[in-house]
């Protein structure tokens, strides 16, 4: 069992009350609507969206970013990378790697405009990205693109190069949703 990730673009909000007024049967919603489920703790994660509401879309990718244990590994090194790029603004004055990840853990839970932050921070087993977070973490994963693919660990450049594909679909007004 691991999680899960969709990839929507150009998401539009089916209006099934109108069609109802429209027609006496019941309204047609499209067989690939998706209805985001939002988790109440990351809610401002998701503010373009109504959650448990229908939307269409145009495109839809889907990946498996492995298990649960790996997922916290991932964001481990997500944290390491955003060390390596910007060194002098986080842990730098620890030698340890491992303070330096708790030092940018911690700071990146304060400050939203931390690479990778809301990605680290969010929630492994459901939830809801909305576009506006989307495209700041697919930023975040262009501007550190050349550090990653210079990682020792094959596994990561690969779920690496996953995340970017659906980041780049959700940011195309779209979402990210997690199972």
């Amino acid at each position: 069992m691991g999680l899960t990730v969709h990839a929507f673009s150009n998401l539009r909000r089916i209006d099934a009350s109108r069609d109802m007024k429209k027609r006496a049967s019941a309204p047609r919603i499209p067989n690939r609507a998706f209805a985001p489920v939002i988790d109440p703790d990351f809610a401002h994660y998701a503010p373009e969206l109504e959650p448990g509401k229908p939307y269409d879309y145009d495109e839809h990718h889907r990946f498996e970013a492995g298990s649960y244990d790996y997922i916290k590994t991932f964001k481990s090194e997500l944290c390491a990378l955003a060390i390596a790029r910007n060194a002098p603004d986080y842990g730098a004055e620890s030698d340890q790697d491992s303070d330096k990840l708790d030092a940018y853990f911690h700071h990146s839970f304060h400050s939203p405009h931390a690479p990778f932050s809301q990605l680290i921070h969010f929630s492994e087993s459901e939830g809801t990205l909305s576009t506006s977070v989307v495209k700041k973490l697919e930023r975040d994963f262009k501007e550190h693109a050349q550090l990653a693919h210079e990682h020792p660990c094959m596994v990561f450049i690969y779920h690496f190069l996953k995340w970017q594909v659906a980041l780049e679909v959700g940011a195309d007004l779209g979402c990210i949703s997690f199972q």
